[in-house]
């Protein structure tokens, strides 16, 4: 995680799988990466025309997408709620935090707001439609007999 307030910020995983460094590099760009010359990503003036240079491959993880109605303009009744409601039934799905505002926490990281998992929930609601549908194929049944 990386935020700005006066000072630049970068969150490092410490729990022994991956740690990554970010720098302001000599040629005046932003290094991310294990190493700053190997195995980075490069963000800023890279090169006399201004390119875009990487050095790795991307990959990514799951992604959170924000959801918290303090967030949100023009909300209507609809027949799903939003995280403060699905937290209620399907918590492993929402991440973050109610109490989320504009402050920092007491180690002066943000208060991330709430956000729904997708990939989490579309496990959920597979199951769910499992689920419906074998209900359907009994009451089916039932009615048939």
């Amino acid at each position: 995680m990386i935020w700005a307030d006066e000072q630049f910020h970068s969150k490092q995983n410490v729990d022994g799988k991956a740690v990554y460094r970010t720098n302001w590099s000599q040629a005046n760009y932003l290094a991310m990466g294990t190493d700053a010359t190997v195995g980075a990503m490069r963000l800023g003036v890279c090169d006399s025309v201004f390119n875009w240079v990487s050095y790795a491959p991307v990959r990514g993880g799951a992604y959170t997408n924000a959801s918290d109605r303090r967030i949100k303009n023009d909300i209507i009744d609809i027949p799903y709620g939003l995280d403060q409601e699905i937290v209620e039934v399907i918590p492993e799905c929402v991440s973050g935090s109610e109490s989320a505002d504009d402050e920092l926490n007491e180690n002066g990281e943000p208060i991330n707001p709430m956000g729904i998992d997708l990939a989490s929930l579309v496990s959920v609601l597979c199951k769910a439609i499992q689920e419906l549908k074998a209900e359907v194929n009994e009451l089916r049944a039932i009615i048939a007999e």
